[in-house]
């Protein structure tokens, strides 16, 4: 979230989503967070 607010510097929301949006699938697409979730 820093990484997106300090891009944007909060001039553009459409950019923001987009990064955040990015961010949030690269998360999930990791293998780690993968196996934490189905083990949760």
């Amino acid at each position: 979230m820093k990484r997106v607010l300090n891009a944007t510097a909060m001039t553009d929301l459409r950019r923001a989503m987009d990064l955040e949006t990015e961010a949030t699938i690269a998360g999930f697409m990791d293998p780690e967070t993968t196996r934490r979730l189905r083990d949760f």
